[in-house]
């Protein structure tokens, strides 16, 4: 677990909520809020293949599918066309959706 996570959850007990919790994006996206619950607690261990491979399995497939889309918007962002209300243009997207 992220250090930074874990002294926001530490002291929580079962079924107690955060305080919102700012969290950049590493891929450069806007920043967002997490709001956490402590639903279950395991005691601290080295990763273990047997034992946690549903929880690898599922990181690693988040971090294909984010490959993918990242891939995907570099190779389509210049010809995809993308309407974007006139409300909406000043805001700081992490892609170039906006055409000069």
């Amino acid at each position: 677990m992220d250090p930074a996570l874990y002294n926001q959850v530490r002291n929580l007990k079962d079924n107690e909520i955060s305080y919102p919790i700012l969290e950049e994006d590493p891929r450069g996206g806007p920043p967002t809020y997490k709001i956490l619950k402590v639903t279950n607690r395991y005691d601290e261990h080295v990763a273990d293949f047997a034992k946690d491979y549903i929880k690898i399995q599922e990181l690693a497939l988040r971090e294909k599918q984010f490959k993918a889309i990242k891939e995907w918007m570099e190779e389509h962002i210049k010809d995809t066309y993308v309407s974007v209300s006139g409300e909406n243009k000043g805001c700081d997207f992490s892609n170039k959706w906006i055409k000069d």
